[in-house]
Protein backbone atom coordinates (compact mmCIF):
# COMPACT_ATOMS: atom_id res chain seq x y z
CA UNK A 1 0.00 0.00 0.00
CA UNK A 2 2.79 2.39 0.94
CA UNK A 3 4.65 1.54 -2.27
CA UNK A 4 1.52 2.21 -4.34
CA UNK A 5 0.98 5.60 -2.68
CA UNK A 6 4.63 6.47 -3.24
CA UNK A 7 4.31 5.68 -6.96
CA UNK A 8 1.15 7.80 -7.23
CA UNK A 9 2.83 10.71 -5.47
CA UNK A 10 5.80 10.46 -7.82
CA UNK A 11 3.55 10.52 -10.90
CA UNK A 12 1.72 13.56 -9.50
CA UNK A 13 5.02 15.29 -8.80
CA UNK A 14 6.29 14.51 -12.30
CA UNK A 15 3.00 15.72 -13.80
CA UNK A 16 3.18 18.97 -11.85
CA UNK A 17 6.66 19.62 -13.16
CA UNK A 18 5.60 18.95 -16.75
CA UNK A 19 2.54 21.16 -16.26
CA UNK A 20 4.68 23.97 -14.90
CA UNK A 21 6.94 23.74 -17.97
CA UNK A 22 3.92 23.59 -20.34
CA UNK A 23 4.73 20.04 -21.43
CA UNK A 24 1.07 19.12 -21.41
CA UNK A 25 1.27 15.75 -23.20
CA UNK A 26 3.79 14.44 -20.66
CA UNK A 27 1.78 15.91 -17.79
CA UNK A 28 -1.37 14.15 -18.96
CA UNK A 29 0.57 10.91 -19.29
CA UNK A 30 1.84 11.14 -15.70
CA UNK A 31 -1.57 12.00 -14.24
CA UNK A 32 -3.10 9.13 -16.23
CA UNK A 33 -0.58 6.74 -14.68
CA UNK A 34 -1.63 7.97 -11.23
CA UNK A 35 -5.30 7.38 -12.10
CA UNK A 36 -4.55 3.85 -13.30
CA UNK A 37 -3.06 3.12 -9.89
CA UNK A 38 -6.04 4.69 -8.09
CA UNK A 39 -9.21 5.26 -10.10
CA UNK A 40 -10.74 7.31 -7.26
CA UNK A 41 -7.88 9.78 -6.85
CA UNK A 42 -9.64 13.17 -7.04
CA UNK A 43 -6.44 15.20 -7.22
CA UNK A 44 -5.15 13.20 -10.20
CA UNK A 45 -8.39 13.80 -12.11
CA UNK A 46 -8.29 17.50 -11.25
CA UNK A 47 -4.71 17.91 -12.38
CA UNK A 48 -5.30 16.00 -15.59
CA UNK A 49 -8.35 18.17 -16.24
CA UNK A 50 -6.18 21.25 -15.79
CA UNK A 51 -3.62 19.82 -18.22
CA UNK A 52 -6.34 19.15 -20.82
CA UNK A 53 -7.56 22.73 -20.42
CA UNK A 54 -4.08 24.16 -20.90
CA UNK A 55 -3.42 21.91 -23.90
CA UNK A 56 -6.67 23.15 -25.39
CA UNK A 57 -5.31 26.68 -25.18
CA UNK A 58 -2.58 25.66 -27.60
CA UNK A 59 -5.23 24.49 -30.04
CA UNK A 60 -7.00 27.82 -29.68
CA UNK A 61 -3.75 29.65 -30.43
CA UNK A 62 -3.28 27.52 -33.55
CA UNK A 63 -6.93 27.85 -34.59
CA UNK A 64 -7.42 24.07 -34.45
CA UNK A 65 -11.07 23.49 -33.51
CA UNK A 66 -10.64 19.73 -33.11
CA UNK A 67 -7.86 20.12 -30.53
CA UNK A 68 -9.99 22.68 -28.72
CA UNK A 69 -13.15 20.55 -28.57
CA UNK A 70 -11.33 17.30 -27.70
CA UNK A 71 -9.39 18.82 -24.85
CA UNK A 72 -12.34 20.83 -23.56
CA UNK A 73 -14.55 17.73 -23.36
CA UNK A 74 -11.82 15.74 -21.61
CA UNK A 75 -11.12 18.59 -19.22
CA UNK A 76 -14.77 18.88 -18.19
CA UNK A 77 -15.10 15.08 -17.83
CA UNK A 78 -12.06 14.94 -15.54
CA UNK A 79 -13.10 17.96 -13.49
CA UNK A 80 -16.62 16.55 -13.09
CA UNK A 81 -15.07 13.34 -11.80
CA UNK A 82 -12.79 15.25 -9.43
CA UNK A 83 -15.80 17.13 -8.02
CA UNK A 84 -17.77 13.91 -7.70
CA UNK A 85 -14.95 12.33 -5.72
CA UNK A 86 -14.29 15.44 -3.62
CA UNK A 87 -17.15 17.97 -3.64
CA UNK A 88 -15.33 20.15 -1.11
CA UNK A 89 -12.36 21.08 -3.29
CA UNK A 90 -12.59 24.74 -4.28
CA UNK A 91 -9.94 24.48 -6.98
CA UNK A 92 -11.86 21.81 -8.90
CA UNK A 93 -14.93 24.04 -9.13
CA UNK A 94 -12.79 27.00 -10.11
CA UNK A 95 -10.96 25.05 -12.82
CA UNK A 96 -14.22 23.72 -14.27
CA UNK A 97 -15.61 27.25 -14.39
CA UNK A 98 -12.37 28.54 -15.87
CA UNK A 99 -12.36 25.85 -18.57
CA UNK A 100 -15.92 26.68 -19.54
CA UNK A 101 -15.14 30.39 -19.37
CA UNK A 102 -12.24 30.10 -21.79
CA UNK A 103 -13.60 27.58 -24.27
CA UNK A 104 -17.13 28.98 -24.44
CA UNK A 105 -16.02 32.63 -24.61
CA UNK A 106 -17.06 32.95 -28.25
CA UNK A 107 -20.54 31.49 -27.62
CA UNK A 108 -21.57 32.82 -24.23
CA UNK A 109 -25.28 32.55 -23.41
CA UNK A 110 -27.15 33.39 -20.24
CA UNK A 111 -27.33 29.68 -19.43
CA UNK A 112 -23.62 28.87 -19.73
CA UNK A 113 -22.61 32.16 -18.12
CA UNK A 114 -24.70 31.24 -15.09
CA UNK A 115 -23.07 27.79 -15.03
CA UNK A 116 -19.64 29.37 -15.00
CA UNK A 117 -20.61 31.89 -12.33
CA UNK A 118 -22.06 29.06 -10.23
CA UNK A 119 -18.70 27.26 -10.36
CA UNK A 120 -16.77 30.38 -9.33
CA UNK A 121 -19.30 31.05 -6.59
CA UNK A 122 -18.98 27.51 -5.25
CA UNK A 123 -15.20 27.86 -5.25
CA UNK A 124 -15.56 31.07 -3.23
CA UNK A 125 -17.97 29.41 -0.78
CA UNK A 126 -15.42 26.66 -0.18
CA UNK A 127 -12.51 29.11 -0.04
CA UNK A 128 -13.57 32.69 0.82
CA UNK A 129 -10.03 33.90 0.05
CA UNK A 130 -9.94 32.53 -3.50
CA UNK A 131 -8.68 35.70 -5.18
CA UNK A 132 -8.73 34.45 -8.77
CA UNK A 133 -12.30 33.14 -8.43
CA UNK A 134 -13.51 36.58 -7.37
CA UNK A 135 -11.64 38.15 -10.29
CA UNK A 136 -13.01 35.79 -12.92
CA UNK A 137 -16.55 36.04 -11.55
CA UNK A 138 -16.23 39.83 -11.52
CA UNK A 139 -15.30 39.86 -15.20
CA UNK A 140 -18.34 37.78 -16.11
CA UNK A 141 -20.64 39.95 -14.02
CA UNK A 142 -19.20 43.01 -15.75
CA UNK A 143 -19.81 41.33 -19.12
CA UNK A 144 -23.46 40.93 -18.05
CA UNK A 145 -23.60 44.63 -17.10
CA UNK A 146 -24.04 43.75 -13.43
CA UNK A 147 -21.52 46.42 -12.55
CA UNK A 148 -22.31 46.80 -8.85
CA UNK A 149 -21.84 43.06 -8.26
CA UNK A 150 -18.69 43.06 -10.38
CA UNK A 151 -17.36 46.06 -8.46
CA UNK A 152 -17.89 44.17 -5.21
CA UNK A 153 -15.83 41.24 -6.54
CA UNK A 154 -12.97 43.44 -7.72
CA UNK A 155 -12.97 45.26 -4.39
CA UNK A 156 -12.62 41.88 -2.67
CA UNK A 157 -9.76 40.88 -4.97
CA UNK A 158 -7.85 44.05 -4.12
CA UNK A 159 -8.56 43.62 -0.43
CA UNK A 160 -6.98 40.16 -0.64
CA UNK A 161 -4.17 41.25 -2.97
CA UNK A 162 -3.50 45.01 -3.27
CA UNK A 163 -1.03 44.35 -6.11
CA UNK A 164 -3.46 42.49 -8.39
CA UNK A 165 -2.92 44.58 -11.53
CA UNK A 166 -5.69 43.10 -13.68
CA UNK A 167 -8.28 43.78 -10.98
CA UNK A 168 -7.37 47.47 -11.00
CA UNK A 169 -7.74 47.51 -14.79
CA UNK A 170 -11.12 45.74 -14.73
CA UNK A 171 -12.41 47.93 -11.91
CA UNK A 172 -11.29 51.07 -13.73
CA UNK A 173 -13.50 50.12 -16.70
CA UNK A 174 -16.51 49.90 -14.41
CA UNK A 175 -15.73 53.31 -12.98
CA UNK A 176 -15.59 54.68 -16.52
CA UNK A 177 -19.06 53.19 -17.21
CA UNK A 178 -20.23 55.04 -14.11
CA UNK A 179 -18.55 58.26 -15.33
CA UNK A 180 -16.39 58.15 -12.20
CA UNK A 181 -13.18 59.14 -13.94
CA UNK A 182 -11.42 60.19 -10.74
CA UNK A 183 -11.67 56.63 -9.37
CA UNK A 184 -10.70 55.17 -12.75
CA UNK A 185 -7.60 57.36 -12.79
CA UNK A 186 -6.63 56.26 -9.27
CA UNK A 187 -6.90 52.62 -10.32
CA UNK A 188 -4.79 53.06 -13.45
CA UNK A 189 -2.21 55.07 -11.55
CA UNK A 190 -1.98 52.07 -9.21
CA UNK A 191 -1.46 49.82 -12.26
CA UNK A 192 1.47 51.93 -13.46
CA UNK A 193 2.89 52.21 -9.95
CA UNK A 194 2.86 48.42 -9.47
CA UNK A 195 4.03 47.63 -13.01
CA UNK A 196 5.88 50.68 -14.33
CA UNK A 197 7.12 48.78 -17.37
CA UNK A 198 3.67 48.19 -18.84
CA UNK A 199 3.32 49.04 -22.50
CA UNK A 200 1.84 51.90 -24.47
CA UNK A 201 -1.69 50.49 -24.26
CA UNK A 202 -1.86 50.99 -20.49
CA UNK A 203 -0.39 54.47 -20.63
CA UNK A 204 -2.82 55.35 -23.39
CA UNK A 205 -5.67 53.99 -21.28
CA UNK A 206 -4.74 56.13 -18.28
CA UNK A 207 -4.33 59.16 -20.53
CA UNK A 208 -7.80 58.55 -21.96
CA UNK A 209 -9.28 58.66 -18.45
CA UNK A 210 -7.67 62.04 -17.86
CA UNK A 211 -9.03 63.33 -21.19
CA UNK A 212 -12.53 62.09 -20.36
CA UNK A 213 -12.46 63.74 -16.95
CA UNK A 214 -11.00 66.84 -18.58
CA UNK A 215 -13.97 66.91 -20.94
CA UNK A 216 -16.40 66.64 -18.00
CA UNK A 217 -14.62 69.51 -16.24
CA UNK A 218 -14.91 71.56 -19.41
CA UNK A 219 -18.67 70.96 -19.58
CA UNK A 220 -18.92 72.14 -15.97
CA UNK A 221 -16.97 75.31 -16.73
CA UNK A 222 -13.97 74.15 -14.67
CA UNK A 223 -11.46 75.18 -17.31
CA UNK A 224 -8.33 75.20 -15.17
CA UNK A 225 -9.06 71.67 -13.92
CA UNK A 226 -9.76 70.62 -17.49
CA UNK A 227 -6.41 72.01 -18.66
CA UNK A 228 -4.66 70.19 -15.81
CA UNK A 229 -6.21 66.88 -16.84
CA UNK A 230 -5.33 67.32 -20.51
CA UNK A 231 -1.79 68.26 -19.46
CA UNK A 232 -1.54 65.08 -17.38
CA UNK A 233 -2.80 63.06 -20.35
CA UNK A 234 -0.10 64.60 -22.54
CA UNK A 235 2.59 63.90 -19.96
CA UNK A 236 1.55 60.23 -19.75
CA UNK A 237 0.95 59.65 -23.46
CA UNK A 238 2.36 62.51 -25.58
CA UNK A 239 1.58 60.70 -28.83
CA UNK A 240 -2.16 61.48 -28.61
CA UNK A 241 -3.07 64.31 -30.96
CA UNK A 242 -6.53 64.81 -29.42
CA UNK A 243 -5.15 65.75 -26.00
CA UNK A 244 -3.28 68.68 -27.55
CA UNK A 245 -6.33 69.62 -29.60
CA UNK A 246 -8.65 69.58 -26.58
CA UNK A 247 -6.28 71.62 -24.43
CA UNK A 248 -5.72 74.03 -27.30
CA UNK A 249 -9.48 74.39 -27.69
CA UNK A 250 -9.80 75.57 -24.07
CA UNK A 251 -6.91 77.99 -24.46
CA UNK A 252 -8.58 79.41 -27.56
CA UNK A 253 -12.24 79.33 -26.61
CA UNK A 254 -12.28 80.09 -22.91
CA UNK A 255 -8.90 81.52 -22.00
CA UNK A 256 -8.26 83.58 -25.14
CA UNK A 257 -4.64 82.56 -24.88
CA UNK A 258 -3.98 82.34 -28.58
CA UNK A 259 -0.25 81.68 -28.35
CA UNK A 260 -0.72 78.57 -26.20
CA UNK A 261 -3.65 77.47 -28.34
CA UNK A 262 -1.52 77.82 -31.48
CA UNK A 263 1.29 75.79 -29.91
CA UNK A 264 -1.11 72.94 -29.04
CA UNK A 265 -2.81 72.95 -32.44
CA UNK A 266 0.60 72.85 -34.16
CA UNK A 267 1.65 69.83 -32.09
CA UNK A 268 -1.67 68.10 -32.71
CA UNK A 269 -1.28 68.51 -36.48
CA UNK A 270 2.27 67.18 -36.41
CA UNK A 271 0.87 63.96 -34.95
CA UNK A 272 -2.32 63.88 -37.02
CA UNK A 273 -2.07 66.11 -40.13
CA UNK A 274 -5.49 64.99 -41.41
CA UNK A 275 -7.71 66.47 -38.71
CA UNK A 276 -9.93 69.05 -40.35
CA UNK A 277 -11.26 70.40 -37.05
CA UNK A 278 -7.79 71.27 -35.80
CA UNK A 279 -7.04 73.13 -39.04
CA UNK A 280 -10.29 75.08 -38.68
CA UNK A 281 -9.57 76.11 -35.09
CA UNK A 282 -5.97 76.94 -35.89
CA UNK A 283 -7.40 79.14 -38.64
CA UNK A 284 -9.52 80.90 -36.01
CA UNK A 285 -6.41 81.47 -33.90
CA UNK A 286 -4.45 82.86 -36.83
CA UNK A 287 -7.38 85.13 -37.63
CA UNK A 288 -7.47 86.45 -34.07
CA UNK A 289 -3.71 87.04 -34.30
CA UNK A 290 -4.31 89.00 -37.54
CA UNK A 291 -2.38 86.43 -39.57
CA UNK A 292 -5.09 86.29 -42.22
CA UNK A 293 -3.00 84.63 -44.93
CA UNK A 294 -2.23 81.64 -42.74
CA UNK A 295 -5.82 81.57 -41.47
CA UNK A 296 -7.12 81.31 -45.04
CA UNK A 297 -4.70 78.49 -45.83
CA UNK A 298 -5.93 76.56 -42.78
CA UNK A 299 -9.59 77.11 -43.64
CA UNK A 300 -9.02 75.90 -47.19
CA UNK A 301 -7.18 72.83 -45.93
CA UNK A 302 -9.96 72.11 -43.42
CA UNK A 303 -12.61 72.21 -46.15
CA UNK A 304 -10.56 69.96 -48.41
CA UNK A 305 -10.40 67.41 -45.61
CA UNK A 306 -14.05 67.82 -44.59
CA UNK A 307 -16.41 69.90 -46.72
CA UNK A 308 -19.13 69.80 -44.04
CA UNK A 309 -17.20 71.99 -41.58
CA UNK A 310 -19.10 75.25 -41.01
CA UNK A 311 -16.34 77.83 -41.52
CA UNK A 312 -17.34 79.52 -44.79
CA UNK A 313 -18.46 82.72 -43.08
CA UNK A 314 -15.20 82.94 -41.16
CA UNK A 315 -13.27 82.23 -44.36
CA UNK A 316 -15.15 84.94 -46.26
CA UNK A 317 -14.41 87.39 -43.47
CA UNK A 318 -10.67 86.57 -43.71
CA UNK A 319 -10.79 87.01 -47.48
CA UNK A 320 -12.23 90.49 -47.04
CA UNK A 321 -9.43 91.34 -44.63
CA UNK A 322 -6.97 90.20 -47.30
CA UNK A 323 -8.66 92.39 -49.95
CA UNK A 324 -10.40 89.61 -51.88
CA UNK A 325 -13.48 90.68 -53.79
Amino acid sequence: MFFKKSRIDQHLKNGDEYLKNKNYDQAIEEFTKAIKLDSKHAIAYKKRGIAFTRRGFLGAAEGDSKIISDNYERAITDLNQAISLNPNDAESFYERGYSRDIFEAANLTEKNINQIIDDYTKAIELNPNFTQAYFMRGNLLSYMNKNDEALSDFNKVLLLDPNYVRAYISRSLIYVDKNDYSSAIKDYEAVLRISPDLGDYDRQQLASYYTRRGYEYRKQGEYDLSITDYSNAIKIYPEDANSYYNRGFIYYMYKENYELALKDFNTSLKIDPKNAHVFSFRGHVYSNLNNYKQALEDYETALKLDSSIDIKDRMNDVKKKLGFK
